[in-house]
């Protein structure tokens, strides 16, 4: 739950940071695309690694400012499963 409450945080600071910030102090980016679910994992993965080069690189001895990193994965669809196993 508290997760959860960080998290809804970090969206309402995004949602002041994209009207207060120039687009040369801030990146919002997203993309939409079709997915295996079976993949989710190996995605989870990638992001995890994707934070920790982020954090290594910017994370340096002259560092001056605090930022966050938000990257958000979840479905826009929800198939269900018929009685057979098919997906519908």
């Amino acid at each position: 739950l508290s997760l959860q409450k960080m998290h809804l945080n970090d969206m309402e600071i995004a949602k002041k940071k994209i009207q207060e910030l120039n687009v040369n102090e801030r990146d919002f980016t997203n993309f939409t695309f079709p997915a295996d679910p079976r993949t989710l994992k190996r995605a989870k993965e990638i992001m995890r690694k994707a934070q920790d080069d982020l954090e290594e690189l910017m994370n340096t001895e002259e560092a001056e400012e605090v930022y966050r990193v938000c990257m958000y994965l979840f479905p826009l669809t929800k198939l269900q499963k018929t009685q057979t196993g098919e997906e519908v």
